[in-house]
């Protein structure tokens, strides 16, 4: 079961009690628990704390660090780990309708503020220029490289052919290396899923910040090798250009009088900055998400009623319209029966003054079985008047004198 913390909670809780005791409340292991914990930032109490405590002795607390760029102010224990804070997972109507909505999210710190501790953070760290001591995400993709060239001596062609061997993919690896380097010295996690460099990425705390860095010219080619087709090589003069996938990023490019290189530390720090923004309107809009999940679920339960009463009351009209034909037909029925009876009267007077009567014993046949007919039909004799086609509850809108009339038919 998932249980939902805000970090000063969670920072709360695990120094409340030792995590052998705390643990079960929550269906998650110690290390589980630890590893949540790790993830957020939050620091938890060793293994000689509640000793301390016992025996009486002063242990030290740490303070609860400042909430990382990027980082949600959230955690979730005892969930699935893939399915990060703001994901928009499937929601049914019955869960919709009971969701609490919680206060829209406040960030206390100013965006300079924000931008003037990265500013801070990146001018600490020592950017390397050169591929002396590459990242291991670089090294991965030059040890890729160089045993491609190796399978490749003495082949005329191949489709797998080097990549990293003109003066333009080195520069371009050479720029990577430093960002990713300053990067993860900053404490973020760079990424490349390809063996070409070109997927490539950076998680700044929650936040998954793609982007590119590739010849200005490359656009086309670049979504055509995204689609599976073959790496075309870059001009070797190409300018270049870096770009993430943020709206509010800048973009940088070569210039006749600036490179790219000349801004690293600039690009470092709105990649970071980057990821708190992206943090603030995945919360902020997740929190309207809610919001409107649960008006919706409101306003299809509203439709749902709503429908429901207008079967409803299209049954309670069909059910009238049935009642009011078989009225009608039991009233023509009566007159049926009367003008039956009138008929047989008036023969049996006609019989007694004409010329030629038949005998009373024919008449006498003929008139009982013609009233047995008129019975037949009549619907007040019969008994038939109260056959009306109902349904008994209440809801179907059938008025208390109707139902005093039936009784318990």
């Amino acid at each position: 079961m998932e249980h939902t913390f805000t970090r000063k909670q969670l920072y709360d809780l695990v120094w409340s009690e030792p995590m052998r005791t705390l643990t079960p409340k929550y269906e998650i292991s110690d290390r589980g628990l630890a590893k949540a914990c790790l993830r957020a930032n939050i620091p938890v109490p060793d293994r000689g704390y509640w000793n301390g405590l016992r025996a009486g002795r002063k242990a030290s607390k740490p303070a609860l660090p400042s909430r990382g760029f990027g980082m949600s102010d959230e955690v979730t224990i005892g969930g699935k780990l893939w399915q990060s804070w703001w994901s928009y997972a499937p929601m049914s109507l019955e869960e919709a309708l009971v969701v609490v909505i919680p206060s829209p999210p406040v960030f206390t710190e100013h965006m300079e503020s924000v931008a003037a501790r990265v500013k801070k953070l990146v001018r600490r760290i020592r950017i390397p220029k050169s591929l002396a001591k590459p990242h291991r995400l670089i090294a991965r993709l030059l040890n890729e490289d160089k045993a491609r060239q190796q399978k490749n001596i003495g082949r005329s062609f191949s489709f797998d052919e080097a990549i990293f061997t003109t003066a333009f993919e080195r520069r371009r690896l050479k720029i990577l290396n430093s960002l990713f380097v300053s990067l993860e010295l900053c404490g973020m996690k760079p990424f490349v899923d390809d063996k070409v460099g070109r997927t490539l990425s950076v998680t700044v705390g929650d936040q998954d910040i793609s982007f590119t860095l590739d010849s200005v010219r490359a656009d086309k080619q670049l979504i055509r090798e995204q689609c599976g087709y073959s790496f075309a090589p870059r001009g070797v003069d190409d300018p270049m250009i870096l770009k993430c996938q943020v709206t509010s990023a800048k973009i940088w490019k070569d210039t006749d009088t600036e490179k790219i290189e000349d801004h690293i530390r600039e690009i470092v720090e709105q990649i970071i900055i980057a990821g708190e923004v992206l943090y603030r309107e995945r919360a902020v809009n997740h929190h309207n998400w809610l919001i409107d999940r649960k008006k919706k679920a409101e306003k299809e339960v509203q439709n749902r009623l709503e429908e429901a009463e207008r079967q409803h009351l299209e049954h309670i009209r069909k059910l009238e319209e049935q009642n009011i034909k078989h009225l009608l037909g039991q009233a023509a029925a009566l007159r049926q029966a009367s003008e039956i009876r009138t008929y047989v009267e008036a023969a049996q007077k006609a019989n007694t003054i004409s010329d030629k009567p038949i005998s009373m014993q024919k008449l006498e046949a003929w008139s009982s079985w013609a009233l047995v007919q008129a019975d037949r039909i009549d619907p007040v004799k019969s008994g038939d008047f109260h056959k009306f086609k109902i349904v008994r509850d209440e809801e179907d809108g059938l008025d208390e004198g109707m139902r005093a009339v039936l009784g318990d038919v």
